[in-house]
């Protein structure tokens, strides 16, 4: 389920969506909200690897094939070289302004890296429809390390990291 929370961060009127871990509802929720809200700006967060991570391209393409057995999302369903949309093109780069969230992550004590490869899971899968339904807008998607503890110490950090990087979008030229 899909859960929207809106705020205000600095000026800029913020809506949280929680995505469920499933291809094809996460991308479709995330495509309808920009559809329904026209944005300039949409950031989209996940989980995975040991960085911070700044995407810088987004594949189409949808594979877990390199674990033995495939990784299911949480209905399920595995995917192996499965094209996300026939008609689009292989690769669509962030739209976001990398070059001032990095430095602004930094200044806040992160060590984000950059990143061409955000799998093909479904955090690719949300990126690639960020992507094609964005328009003129900005968009793209940050890792946050993965943890499965969320303290208040983790939840702080990752609070600050959201803050920072969706400040930098709104605030770049």
């Amino acid at each position: 389920m899909t859960a929207m929370v809106a705020a205000h961060v600095h000026g800029a009127q913020i809506m949280r969506l929680v995505l469920p871990v499933e291809y094809d509802l996460a991308a479709a929720a995330v495509a309808d909200a920009i559809a329904r809200c026209h944005p300039d700006v949409v950031i989209s967060f996940g989980q995975g690897g040991d960085d911070l991570a700044l995407e810088e391209t987004a594949y189409n393409l949808q594979d877990t094939g390199e674990v033995a057995g495939g990784v299911p999302d949480n209905r399920g369903v595995i995917r192996a070289a499965v094209p996300i949309d026939a008609s689009a093109p292989a690769t669509r780069a962030t739209r976001l302004p990398l070059d001032a969230i990095q430095p602004a992550l930094e200044a806040i004590g992160e060590t984000p890296q950059r990143s061409t490869d955000p799998g093909r899971y479904v955090c690719n899968n949300v990126m690639f429809a960020d992507l094609g339904a964005i328009g003129a807008g900005r968009a793209g998607f940050i890792h946050l390390p993965y943890t499965t503890d969320f303290d208040d110490t983790v939840r702080a950090r990752f609070g600050k990291v959201v803050e920072t990087a969706i400040q930098a979008a709104v605030d770049a030229p």
